[in-house]
């Protein structure tokens, strides 16, 4: 393959996210569609017809076709781990949704594999493409709010009528609740802005739907070894869609909010430390350019995706991204059946 010959793709699953997936690689520069495919025949040839590819009711087959570069794994969590491992042994790149696995220890050996076989394995950790989220971290890394010591986070919607139905209140299928998904977005953000988790307090509870023993919301209180801390609420029970991150450092803060849809347009505001007698200056700052943020989040992380395909080096999430995460989340859950707080076990 030649550095400006497209990569060719294949996307596992054609629900909401894969759908969206299958369009931004038959769109983007640098990438061609080849194949979808679902359980759901009909289901992935009406989008192969939309999109111009091939279609298969077979994963196993999509994942060997030898025109296939990259391999992006939409499937139910249970399923994401044998997916990409197949991927990865047919000697393909592969983009897998979050979390990647249903356990750490499961994600670790995906990731021993990747790197024994020389493949990339990303994981779909979209809200750090958010194109607030960008900026904050741009302003953060240059010091603009000091040293970053606290977070504050909140992600959470209504769920929808007949959730009980859906593969998310599945144990079998899900593997978690709202502690995991979708918790493991807070906890990727909490890591990436500071620093690694040593210690978890957590609360997971059913407060409303019917999907004991999963989680409808989760309260997580996550330390670093140095004593930084991030406060986080996720939520099927929010009602009225919200998303915030709060990330606060010594000499100010940064709030994003909103997401696109839903959630609202996505801003952010930025408050920096105030001169002494003085109100401290705050901006907000818009993204109008973009017109869907979180369709922005999944093309821009799609493209870094490429980039690290075709060099080695971009700033999305990894599978090393994935075990953290999914170590803190099993840690939130002990929390919340023990009572005190638990060790996070490093990848």
């Amino acid at each position: 393959m030649s550095a400006d010959q497209p990569l060719g793709v294949a996307v596992i699953g054609t629900g909401l996210m894969g759908t969206r997936r299958a369009q931004i690689a038959a769109q983007a520069a640098g990438s061609r569609l080849v194949i979808v495919a679902d359980a759901v025949p009909e289901r992935a040839q009406g989008l192969a017809e939309q999109l111009g590819c091939k279609a298969s009711a077979d994963w196993h087959a999509a994942v060997s076709r030898p025109e296939v570069d990259l391999v992006v794994v939409s499937a139910f969590h249970n399923m994401l781990a044998a997916i990409s491992r197949e991927a990865l042994e047919n000697g393909k790149h592969v983009l897998c949704e979050k979390p990647g696995a249903l356990t750490a220890v499961e994600a670790r050996e995906l990731g021993a594999l990747a790197e024994r076989l020389g493949r990339h394995l990303r994981i779909g950790f979209n809200y750090r493409f958010l194109p607030g989220l960008r900026r904050a971290a741009e302003i953060a890394r240059a010091g603009g709010i000091g040293e970053v010591i606290l977070i504050r986070g909140e992600l959470g919607h209504g769920a929808r009528p007949n959730y009980e139905e859906e593969w998310k209140a599945s144990v079998a299928l899900a593997g978690g609740g709202a502690a995991l998904d979708p918790g493991v977005h807070l906890i990727d953000l909490s890591r990436w802005f500071m620093g690694e988790i040593a210690r978890a307090q957590g609360v997971a509870r059913t407060y409303c739907w019917n999907i004991a023993p999963l989680d409808d919301n989760a309260f997580m209180l996550l330390e670093t070894a140095d004593g930084k801390t991030a406060s986080l609420h996720t939520s099927l029970t929010q009602w009225k869609n919200r998303f915030r991150f709060d990330i606060i450092g010594q000499r100010g803060f940064l709030t994003a909010e909103g997401r696109g849809g839903h959630y609202g347009r996505q801003r952010l505001t930025w408050c920096k430390d105030r001169p002494q007698g003085q109100a401290p200056p705050i901006e907000e700052i818009r993204f109008d350019a973009v017109e869907d943020d979180f369709l922005h989040s999944l093309a821009e992380e799609w493209q870094d995706c490429l980039q690290v395909v075709r060099t080695g080096s971009g700033s999305g999430g990894g599978i090393a991204d994935a075990v953290q995460a999914l170590a803190v989340v099993e840690a939130v859950y002990r929390a919340s059946e023990s009572g005190c707080a638990e060790s996070v076990e490093r990848g």
